[in-house]
């Protein structure tokens, strides 16, 4: 398997940060667990949430692998999701809404080939196989969370790679950019090793200097271990994927004080029209 972490014009803008998080097993006792994969972009970001995006992907990083060999991938992503959802609502809690509406998340695992992930926002994933197109997260972004303004973790969704599959993983704006080339996605499934994309990435050149975002291709190859190789050597189905274990949503709630203290300016507003008629 090979991964491909590519930042578009990451200084940009200032008050958007962007980043990529991949973390593999630590020990023998995390390896069950495979491969941990995050994109990021936080929008309109104030100074003060300079680190939110790390802050984020390390929760769910620490608490995907605590399991260890307790858990299955499956299991440990819901877990980890939960967590990031009690690290949201904290935020909310500590008056830190800015990024309510602004973030978009991708968290995906792999292990055996199995694939296991979940999204918020903007990010696209899309799956090459065989010279099929899947978007396989678009299920996702048909669900609404009930709280607001956010949609915060909910659903995982999980399936079966194959030899030489990929799966990338995109923002709104590298996505939109990119589409509007002709043949564009067909071309990305052509990509083999780091040397095609190379080539590849030489020919967007010109629109890829007029955006800002980033792109996680992940191209399972032959250098997994012979043992998944052999199971792939025949015709392989097609990809197929359910959505699993609904996560317990946030309730961004709002403190009663401050909900007294709107309702006392409303008040006040409105004894005021009357007086000042």
């Amino acid at each position: 398997m090979q991964v491909f972490e590519l930042h578009f014009n990451p200084k940009n803008t200032e008050d958007r940060i962007i980043d990529a998080f991949s973390y593999q097993p630590a020990n023998i006792y995390e390896k069950k667990l495979g491969n941990l994969y995050m994109t990021g972009e936080l929008n309109q970001a104030m100074p003060q949430n300079s680190r939110f995006l790390n802050n984020l992907a390390s929760v769910i990083q620490k608490e995907y692998y605590s399991a260890g060999l307790k858990k299955s991938c499956q299991q440990s992503l819901q877990d980890s999701l939960k967590k990031a959802n009690e690290f949201l609502d904290g935020q909310v809690q500590k008056a830190n809404v800015s990024w309510l509406g602004n973030l978009n998340f991708s968290t995906l695992s792999f292990s055996d080939f199995a694939l296991n992930f979940t999204k918020i926002g903007d990010m696209k994933i899309w799956l090459f196989r065989n010279g099929e197109l899947l978007d396989i997260s678009q299920d996702l972004e048909s669900q609404e969370a009930e709280i607001y303004p956010l949609k915060v973790f909910g659903n995982i969704v999980t399936g079966r790679l194959a030899q030489n599959d990929k799966v990338i993983v995109l923002n709104k704006d590298v996505f939109s950019a990119l589409t509007q080339e002709k043949d564009f996605l067909r071309q990305l499934e052509q990509i083999s090793d780091e040397k095609g994309l190379k080539e590849f990435l030489k020919t967007k050149k010109q629109i890829l200097t007029e955006v800002s975002g980033i792109c996680l291709l992940i191209l399972v190859n032959e250098e997994s271990t012979a043992k998944q190789t052999l199971t792939f050597h025949q015709d392989v189905p097609k990809f197929s994927f359910r959505q699993t274990f609904k996560i317990p949503k946030i309730k961004l709630t709002i403190p009663r004080k401050k909900i007294i203290l709107v309702l006392g300016l409303i008040l006040i507003l409105v004894v005021g029209f009357f007086i000042f008629r």
